[in-house]
């Protein structure tokens, strides 16, 4: 499960990586009518942002679901290591007691 969250993590920061590429290349390029840019690329353009802030955003909530679900087991994994250093002090403690 924690490989599925890091597998996700890093799935999102590509993800971001593209966006924010695609985002600085539209301000640092940007082009006008004249220069060749027509209104079926600045669509095209938009599409692409829509669809990859959409896949962001279903990363983000996916990654929120995974979290839900070892929140859980990871407080269960600290009250069984509780337990378990417990029962080992209580073995020593009777090895303790046994004659030698």
């Amino acid at each position: 499960m924690i490989y599925l969250l890091h597998m996700a993590k890093s799935e999102l920061a590509e993800l971001l990586e593209i966006v924010n590429f695609i985002k600085d290349h539209m301000v640092t390029n940007m082009m006008t009518k004249d220069e060749g840019m027509t209104k079926a690329d600045g669509e095209a353009i938009r599409r692409d942002v829509a669809d990859l802030s959409h896949r962001v955003t279903r990363l983000e909530e996916g990654q929120d679901k995974i979290l839900e679900v070892l929140e859980p087991l990871s407080k269960a994994h600290d009250r069984d290591s509780e337990v378990i250093i417990d029962h080992g002090k209580r073995i020593t403690r009777l090895e303790q007691r046994l004659p030698a």
